[in-house]
């Protein structure tokens, strides 16, 4: 049995699709991967324990990096599952930890049409109050659970904002991290990064959910919904996001979301958690955009200067 000994956990909507389709997943002479990520989500999967564990992983591996890449792993839409790092220490006390984060003023309303295409009927700012209430995108809370149960130093926090900045950078420092030659990303080209799903497409689709009854579920290997009613949602949201995407801008206004209106509200419920990510990660992650509260950054900026100082 070969134990999976890089873990990549989401977060979704940080460039977690392009960094397994383009770089994780794209090199199998470097990098083997396993499909047992369920096992450390799913309770009654992990109480089987190893035998469970080895039941799930009989595949041999002949390479030095064996990637295990879910977004399951870091929660669902409404909450966050830190509770899974002892999880993989159980299994793997050695592991490499890869952990997507981006700014809470644009991964929220990606997150809420993620919420609202799997079933969900929140409105943009209820599902923002939801998401607070539940301590989901406590990013800090997520880093400190796997840096207290791997060390600071195997565990990679990566910044979507990074992604956009420089792909090829970004993904250097991955594959710096997890051990393979950097040059795997010297051809890697600049891809268009994903559109907003426009406002009326979700306006249109929660309405739909709304008169269905909302059945939210993670995409795990039990998946609560009857295959036929996830069928008919599946098909009614491609038809929404065909038909949305061809209404001119100029005729939608009424439909758009007000994210702005709730920014003040997410730059209160999420300043003091980054102000404390920013000193895990060694970041100023205010100059990302990230919201973080102004007497947290000057503690942390005071922090940073005094050890300096006693360096």
């Amino acid at each position: 049995m070969d134990i999976a000994n890089v873990f990549h956990i989401g977060y979704q909507r940080t460039g977690s699709t392009f960094l397994q389709q383009r770089v994780l997943l794209a090199h199998p002479q470097w990098i083997a991967h396993r499909n047992t990520a369920p096992f450390f989500f799913e309770e009654t999967l992990f109480a089987g324990g190893i035998d469970r564990y080895r039941a799930m992983s009989t595949e041999a591996a002949d390479t030095a990096v064996i990637l295990e890449s879910h977004n399951a792993l870091s929660g669902d839409t409404r909450i966050d599952r830190p509770d899974v790092a002892a999880n993989i220490r159980a299994i793997q006390p050695e592991a490499r930890i890869i952990i997507g984060i981006r700014s809470h003023h644009t991964i929220m309303p990606s997150f809420h049409f993620l919420d609202v295409k799997n079933g969900g009927t929140l409105d943009y700012p209820t599902y923002v109050e939801t998401a607070i209430a539940n301590g989901k995108f406590r990013f800090d809370r997520m880093v400190a659970a796997y840096q207290d149960a791997f060390g600071p130093d195997r565990v990679l926090v990566l910044a979507y904002e990074d992604l956009r900045a420089d792909p090829v950078a970004y993904v250097s420092r991955a594959l710096r991290f997890i051990g393979v030659p950097e040059d795997l990303a010297a051809g890697l080209a600049n891809r268009p990064m994903k559109e907003r799903y426009p406002d009326l497409g979700v306006r249109a689709i929660l309405a739909f959910n709304r008169l269905l009854g909302e059945r939210i579920g993670t995409r795990s290997i039990d998946q609560a919904e009857p295959n036929l009613r996830r069928r008919l949602r599946k098909q009614v949201n491609g038809l929404v996001s065909a038909a949305s995407r061809r209404v001119p801008e100029a005729l939608v206004g009424w439909a758009r979301i007000d994210t702005a209106a709730i920014a003040p509200r997410i730059a209160e419920a999420y300043g003091e958690s980054n102000a404390r990510l920013s000193v895990l990660i060694d970041r100023d992650l205010g100059a990302l955009g990230y919201p973080v509260a102004d007497t947290a950054q000057r503690v942390m900026n005071e922090d940073r200067r005094a050890l300096a100082s006693n360096g």
